[in-house]
C-alpha cells in the first residue's frame, strides 16, 4: 500500500497518540501561562493606579464624614482582594473604579457644602459658672469667627478667650469641629477697654465736674457759661461762650493710639466760627478734636476729614467716635498706621493722614477762648485705638441701635446665612451625629454626583 503523504493526513500521521497528547498540553500550558502573565501585569498595574487614588482621599483620624469612610473602605476591599488574587480584574472593571474614585472630589465638595449648613450647640461657661450659648457651624467656622460672634453678642468691648477642657487655650485658625464639642469649654472675657480707660466725665447734675477715673472734679472755668442739661431723656452739659472744664489730671494721649467717645447734640447752635472738643494747658496748645465750618478735624488745623459735614445731622444726640491708629500698627493693618479715623452711631466716617499725641488738659473748649463745643454727653478717652466691635459696644452702651445695612450683609455671611435658617432647621442640624445620620440615608446616586 502506498504510504500517505503530510500534506493529506496531517501532522498526527508522523506522531504516536501518546506524543501528540504530550505536544497539546505543552502549548496549552504555554498559552495558559502566558494569559496569566498578562492578566498578573494588568492586576497590578491597576493596583498601583488604585493606591495613587486611594492615597490622595485618605480621610483623616479626626473626620467623621460617613461618605468618604465608606469610600476608604470600599477602596481597601478591592485592594485587598487584588493582592489575594480572589479574582481577576478585566480593563473594564478598571475603568469602573476609576469612575468612582474620580467620583470623589465631587463628592468632597458636596460633604462641604452641606457640612458647613450644619449648626450645633457651643456653650462654654465663664469663669463664674455663667453660661454663653451660642449656635455655630464647626465645619465652616473657625476659632477666631466663633469668638468674633461671643464679643458681639455678650461684650463688644472685651477681648476673648477659649479654652479646653484641659485648660489649653484654643487657636484662633483652628476649624471649631478639630475639637470635641461635647467637652466643656471656658470662656475668659476682658473689657480691655474699660481696663484701658483714661478719662471720664458723666456730667451728673448733682456732681457735675466729678471725673470718674482719677475720682476728682474738674475745675470749671467761666460757670455761668458750663450748665448741666436734660435732652431727650440724656444728661449732659453745655458749654458756650469761654466757659470750659480744666481736669484734675492732665491726660497723656500717646503715640501707640488713643480713642475719643463722646455724645454731641445737633443741630449745634450757631456758634463762632471754630468749635473746640478737647485742647492743652494753654489756647490753641493741642487741639485734639475741632469743628471747622462743619467738617472735622484735629490737633491744631491739618487736613479736614473728607465727605462729612456735621450741619448734616438729624436733630438729636449723636455718638462720636475719634480713634488715632497711632505711628505703629500694634496688629492693625498697615493702611490704618499713623491715621486718624471717625466713626457716628457704630459707623465709620472715614480717616484722614496723621495720629496726634500730646497732653489733654481743656474740655469743652480752650482755655480763655471762644471756640466752645456746646452740648456733650458721657466723654470718654481710652488709652488704645478701639476696633469696630468695640466701638459698637461703646455705642448699644449709650443706647445706640446698630442699623446693618447691605455691606454687611456681605461682610458678614455666617451670620446672615444663620438668619435665614428657622429654629426648626437649626434644631434639626443640632449636631454632627445627627447630620450625619440623616446624610447617610441619601441615595448613592446624590453623594456621587
Amino acid at each position: 500500500m502506498p504510504s500517505m503523504s503530510s500534506s493529506s493526513t496531517g501532522v498526527e500521521d508522523f506522531l504516536t497518540r501518546e506524543e501528540f497528547y504530550e505536544r497539546l498540553k505543552a502549548e496549552t500550558e504555554e498559552i495558559r501561562k502566558a494569559h496569566d502573565s498578562a492578566m498578573q501585569a494588568e492586576r497590578q498595574a491597576w493596583q498601583v493606579q488604585l493606591e495613587a487614588n486611594g492615597g490622595r482621599v485618605e480621610v483623616r483620624e479626626e473626620e467623621s464624614c460617613n461618605d468618604r469612610a465608606r469610600l476608604q473602605h470600599e477602596i481597601a476591599r478591592y485592594l485587598r482582594q487584588a493582592e489575594c488574587q480572589e479574582t481577576p480584574y478585566s480593563a473594564a472593571a478598571v475603568a469602573s473604579i476609576s469612575e468612582l474614585l474620580s467620583s470623589i472630589q465631587a463628592l468632597q465638595t458636596h460633604c462641604n457644602r452641606k457640612y458647613s449648613m450644619m449648626f450645633a450647640n457651643f456653650c462654654p461657661k465663664g469663669l463664674n459658672g455663667k453660661e454663653y450659648p451660642l449656635s455655630v457651624h464647626p465645619a465652616a467656622e473657625t476659632v477666631q469667627e466663633v469668638k468674633r460672634r461671643l464679643r458681639q453678642l455678650y461684650c463688644k468691648t472685651c477681648e476673648v478667650k477659649l479654652c479646653t477642657s484641659d485648660g489649653h487655650v484654643m487657636e484662633d485658625s483652628k476649624k471649631l469641629m478639630e475639637f470635641d464639642l461635647d467637652q466643656e469649654f471656658s470662656l475668659i472675657l476682658v473689657d480691655v477697654l474699660r481696663d484701658q480707660q483714661l478719662l471720664q466725665l458723666s456730667f451728673d447734675p448733682q456732681n457735675l465736674p466729678h471725673e470718674a477715673v482719677s475720682g476728682h472734679p474738674c475745675t470749671i472755668l467761666n460757670d455761668q457759661h458750663v450748665k448741666a442739661v436734660e435732652k431727650n431723656g440724656r444728661i449732659g452739659v453745655n458749654i458756650t461762650e469761654t466757659g470750659c472744664l480744666i481736669l484734675p489730671e492732665p491726660v497723656k494721649l500717646q503715640d501707640k493710639g488713643w480713642t475719643i467717645s463722646t455724645w454731641i447734640w445737633a443741630p449745634l447752635e450757631a456758634s463762632p466760627h471754630k468749635r473746640h472738643l478737647l485742647d492743652g494747658k494753654n489756647a490753641m496748645d493741642f487741639v485734639v478734636v475741632a469743628i471747622s465750618r462743619g467738617r472735622l478735624v484735629n490737633w491744631n488745623g491739618g487736613n479736614f476729614l473728607r465727605g462729612f459735614n456735621i450741619s448734616s445731622l438729624a436733630e438729636g444726640w449723636h455718638h462720636l467716635v475719634i480713634v488715632s491708629h497711632g505711628i505703629h500698627t500694634f496688629g492693625l493693618a498697615g493702611e490704618d498706621a499713623n491715621k486718624t479715623s471717625f466713626y457716628l452711631n457704630g459707623k465709620k466716617l472715614g480717616s484722614k493722614s496723621g495720629a496726634a499725641s500730646g497732653t489733654v488738659c481743656v474740655v469743652g473748649n480752650s482755655k480763655g477762648d471762644t471756640k466752645a463745643w456746646g452740648h456733650l454727653s458721657d466723654l470718654q478717652i481710652f488709652d488704645m485705638p478701639a476696633d469696630l466691635l468695640q466701638i459698637e459696644g461703646l455705642y448699644q452702651q449709650g443706647g445706640g441701635v446698630i442699623e446693618r445695612d447691605a455691606s454687611w450683609e456681605t461682610e458678614n455671611p455666617t451670620e446672615n446665612a444663620r438668619d435665614r435658617w428657622s429654629d426648626e432647621s437649626i434644631s434639626s442640624y443640632s449636631s454632627l451625629q445627627s447630620y450625619m445620620e440623616s446624610y447617610d440615608s441619601e441615595t448613592e446616586s446624590d453623594w456621587t454626583g
